[in-house]
């Protein structure tokens, strides 16, 4: 399946249930600064591409990149939950450029 298509259909599973939630801004909040976490540190895409890092693993980088020392939202948290689950990290950066552009426009 096309990278571009399946990042759209994240990114908008994930607009919905921000705004089902009216969380869109806490939501964007970590969308954007895990997207400027993955522009300042290429390793990043590298590491969640690693099969030797379990699921966890993944998850506190993840939630590292994306709130720092800070608590991701309870529902950014349930969308990082997803992406791991379904393999789908490999494309987390494209998900979070289209959920950018929805949220922008």
């Amino acid at each position: 399946m096309d990278i571009g298509i399946v990042s759209v259909r994240y990114a908008k599973a994930l607009m919905k249930y921000a705004q089902d939630t009216k969380t869109e801004d806490s939501v964007y909040a970590c969308v954007r600064m895990l997207e400027h976490s993955f522009q300042n540190h290429a390793d990043l895409h590298a590491a969640l591409d690693n099969p030797i890092l379990t699921i966890r693993e993944k998850y506190s980088l993840i939630s590292t990149a994306a709130a720092g020392d800070a608590p991701v939202s309870h529902e950014f948290s349930r969308f990082i939950t997803l992406v791991l689950k379904n393999g789908r990290e490999s494309m987390l950066r494209y998900i979070c450029l289209a959920f950018l552009d929805l949220y922008r426009k």
